[in-house]
């Protein structure tokens, strides 16, 4: 909306847009792939992404 017509600030804006949908991708594949992997080898789905954290007195 504030490029005015300029072409090479639509085109920079594009690239960010699509440089932050590839980040998403890049986060929900990641998320998918620790599930599978967490399915793979310990039977759960959601074990690697809820970690339990055992200190003192637990």
């Amino acid at each position: 909306m504030t490029a005015g017509g300029d072409s090479k600030k639509i085109t920079d804006a594009w690239n960010k847009i699509w440089q932050s949908l590839l980040g998403l991708v890049f986060i929900v594949g990641s998320f998918a792939l620790a599930a599978v992997f967490g399915q793979i080898l310990f039977g759960d789905a959601t074990f690697i992404l809820n970690p339990k954290i055992y200190g003192p007195g637990q």
